[in-house]
Parts: C-alpha cells; sequence; structure tokens
C-alpha cells in the first residue's frame, strides 16, 4: 500500500501543488454513487485541509468519515470504507499497471496474493476464466467479497476467494495493524477480534 503523506507547514508551495494534483486526482479518477457519497468526500477534504495545515497531516483517505460505495475510473464499484487508504487505492494506485500491463493479461487463471479489497481480482474477474483472490484480514476480506458482488454483472470467471494468508510452511501467526495510525478505523478491528 502507498501512503502520500505531505505536511503543508513544512513545504508552502511545493504541498499546495501536491494538494492541487491530489484534488484532481480524486475528482477525475473517482466517482461517488449518490449526493452523499460526494459530500463525504468533500468533508473528508475539508478535514485532511484542515489537519494539514495545522500540522496533523496524514492521507486524504484516513478523513472520510462515512465509506461510500464509487466508480473507478475505468467503470468498477469499490466501497471505500471510512478511516482506510480504499479510496487511494481504488483511484490512484497503480493505475499504470493496471491499464498497461495487468488488464492485458489477465486471461486464463489469475491468482492475486494478498488482495487487500480487489482492485486487481474484480478486474481480472472481467477478463479471466478463473481468479483466486487470497486475503489474510477478515476486514479486507470483506470489503473483497463486497467488491466481487458489486462487479458481478460483469462477471465472467468463476471465482474462488480464501481468507488465509499464505507462507512458506503451514501454521498460524498474528497479523499486527497500525491501530494508532488514523488511517484504521479502531472501532472495525475491535468488533474483527484484531489483537493491538
Amino acid at each position: 500500500m502507498l501512503y502520500c503523506e505531505i505536511n503543508i507547514m513544512a513545504l508552502p508551495r511545493q504541498n499546495s501543488i501536491n494538494l492541487i494534483n491530489k484534488t484532481f486526482s480524486y475528482i477525475f479518477r473517482v466517482q461517488p454513487l449518490s449526493l452523499k457519497g460526494y459530500y463525504n468526500l468533500l468533508q473528508g477534504f475539508a478535514t485532511w485541509v484542515s489537519d494539514g495545515s495545522g500540522g496533523g497531516g496524514g492521507t486524504f483517505d484516513c478523513h472520510l468519515k462515512d465509506g461510500s460505495i464509487v466508480r473507478s475510473w475505468d467503470g468498477f464499484l469499490f466501497y471505500a470504507r471510512p478511516r482506510t487508504s480504499d479510496l487511494y487505492a481504488i483511484c490512484c494506485e497503480e493505475i499504470y499497471e493496471l491499464e498497461n500491463w495487468f488488464k492485458l493479461h489477465a486471461m486464463g487463471a489469475v491468482v492475486d496474493v494478498g488482495a487487500y479489497i480487489g482492485t486487481y481480482t474484480v478486474r481480472a474477474t472481467h477478463t479471466a476464466d478463473l481468479v483466486i483472490a487470497i486475503e489474510p484480514l477478515p476486514i479486507n476480506y470483506k470489503a473483497l467479497q463486497i467488491g466481487i458482488k458489486m462487479n458481478d454483472r460483469r462477471l465472467r470467471a468463476d471465482i474462488i476467494t480464501i481468507n488465509k494468508a499464505v507462507a512458506e510452511t503451514k501454521g498460524k501467526t498474528y497479523i499486527y495493524l497500525p491501530i494508532e495510525s488514523k488511517c484504521i478505523d479502531t472501532e472495525i478491528a475491535k468488533i474483527e477480534g484484531i489483537p493491538k
């Protein structure tokens, strides 16, 4: 996952340019499906700017108060959860790779290890014959399933989703989340029983 944190206090001119670039990235690459969704994005953006100018910084996505269903730049539907980096993954992350490499070669069998919310999985279901999506975190796995379900009208592939991690040996382990970060909703983590 990429985090694009800026500190507006440190480099005012450069960060103003970054702020404008990021704003246009979100405006032109994602489309909320409701007025409430647009309001949520606007409110999150205003909070982000306010926190940034006060030295709080963080990423724009982490300031979304409510989740929103959005249409990605290439027409797929995703649920952007509040206080996560989902929106960035949906609209801005790895566009070059998706357009110029992945979407051209997502045929036959596709295995998405660490599927997160399904930005690759969902796109592969449109062109591949079989898609296997593996995501260990329960909170991400639920978002992955929602993304697949929201795009089932475009479904071509058979899909297998697996809520496990991939490792060299079989066993159990913990995955630690940065709960202290502004970008993880601690209430979701508590509900899912994820250890702090």
